[in-house]
């Protein structure tokens, strides 16, 4: 009854609480009152507050809770105004933004278990992308199945408006396994983008490209041409693409041997992951490039301390990896009492069904 009385207080003036938490009180308290309908739709409102601020694992954990008032509210569609594979459609994404790979996979299988591929194929195909995607990152299998699985049914869907995106997603994914095939996937995609006008996708695409295709071009082609996306995506305030072109940019600027801006780039991308959320998936790349530059111009405490910090994220599956091979070098050839340590913990990782080609 006392939550009752704060909830009903909290909605009549939500200025009694800090400025920004009225959607989580209201959350918490109609949850603890034990009144589902409200505490379903104020957690979903909180959970949208809690995107808008970037904050995905706060956002993942109130779904999560939404999805369990779900079984409890009778009418909860009408409540939310959304159907239950919606739910689990929000829930894997904020799960994978928050780097809990693990979880977001489980929910891609319930989410095709539960959709219709042949009334619904783009809704089959893109959480067939993901699904591809996440089997990968965790080391369970390279998921190349179910990304062309859902290529053969993103492109016979022509009337579509993400299926460029949807394409070009793909294409990314597939480039990491085959770069023939990935670039051609991203040709098609860069295609589709242009005839629909989804700049976003175009973008996307052109990423792929850029980094596929830079063992068939001359490095600072392919360094113009990732620098060209990260200027449209700051343009168009396009946060999480930019961090993504910085991750590659920094990449390609290691490869060329310019270890001092690399390093630059990918402190800049780290810092910008960590200001839009994305600090435990995307800024893993980043950190790793960071400390593998800082190895490479003999500033191996800032490298060391760099690790230290990717530790603290405990990024997911094959995301973990980098930083832990770097630091094991790096106590190897300092003759550190424990770099067995890391070395093992490595190599265990590495004996997994499957690791990423790369790596």
């Amino acid at each position: 009854g006392l939550h009752a009385r704060y909830a009903a207080a909290i909605e009549a003036n939500p200025y009694l609480v800090a400025a920004g938490r009225a959607p989580p009180e209201l959350a918490h308290h109609w949850y603890a009152a034990h009144d589902n309908p409200r505490a379903l739709a104020a957690a979903r409102i909180a959970a949208e507050a809690a995107h808008g601020r970037y904050a995905y694992a706060e956002q993942a954990r109130l779904l999560e809770r939404v999805l369990e008032l779900w079984e409890l509210v009778d009418d909860a569609q009408e409540v939310l105004g959304i159907d239950h594979l919606a739910l689990l459609e929000e829930t894997l994404a904020a799960a994978y933004s928050a780097g809990d790979y693990h979880r977001a996979l489980s929910l891609t299988q319930v989410a095709l278990d539960e959709v219709d591929e042949g009334a619904e194929p783009s809704r089959a195909a893109r959480l067939l992308e993901r699904r591809g995607k996440l089997l990968g990152h965790v080391g369970e299998s390279d998921g190349l199945a179910e990304l062309r699985r859902a290529y053969e049914l993103a492109v016979r869907q022509t009337d579509d408006p993400g299926r460029a995106s949807l394409l070009a997603d793909v294409a990314y994914h597939i480039s990491r396994l085959d770069r023939v095939e990935g670039a051609k996937l991203a040709e098609e995609a860069r295609r589709v983008a242009d005839e629909v006008g989804d700049r976003e996708a175009e973008m996307s695409a052109a990423l792929t490209l850029g980094r596929v295709c830079s063992t068939d071009l001359a490095a600072e082609d392919g360094l113009r041409q990732l620098r060209r996306v990260a200027a449209v995506a700051r343009e168009r305030d396009d946060l999480l693409s930019l961090v993504k072109a910085q991750v590659n940019i920094s990449d390609a600027l290691f490869e060329m041997g310019d270890y001092a801006e690399s390093a630059q780039v990918a402190e800049a991308g780290a810092a910008l992951a960590l200001k839009i959320g994305v600090s435990r998936s995307t800024g893993a790349y980043l950190r790793s490039n960071l400390a593998e530059a800082l190895v490479a111009l003999g500033r191996w405490d800032d490298a060391d301390g760099v690790c230290v910090a990717a530790a603290r994220f405990d990024p997911p599956g094959e995301l973990g990896l980098h930083w832990l091979e770097i630091r094991a070098a790096l106590r190897l050839a300092r003759g550190h009492a424990r770099a067995s340590e890391l070395v093992n913990r490595a190599l265990g990782y590495l004996a997994r069904p499957y690791t990423d080609p790369q790596v």
